[in-house]
């Protein structure tokens, strides 16, 4: 078993889980349609560093990534 890569996506309840592991291609398959699924609904994704101190804004899904936060879309009202 490979390393583990993880999502974060916050929710209501705080933030849902979602780990994967690169070297496996069905996992990097469930991995990858979760992914596309929160971005066309909207969602923002950010690979987050290493040291945990930020991250950059990305679009497009990579199973190499060790952290992504994706974060649901902000609603005014």
């Amino acid at each position: 078993m490979g390393a583990m890569n993880e999502f974060k996506v916050l929710d209501p309840n705080g933030h849902t889980r979602t780990t994967w592991d690169a070297n496996s291609p069905e996992e990097v398959e469930t991995a990858r349609r979760i992914f596309d699924d929160l971005m066309q609904r909207g969602y923002r994704a950010f690979r987050m560093s290493e040291a945990g101190r930020g991250g950059a804004q990305k679009s497009a899904f990579d199973s190499k990534d060790r952290e992504t936060l994706l974060v649901p879309p902000i609603r005014a009202g």
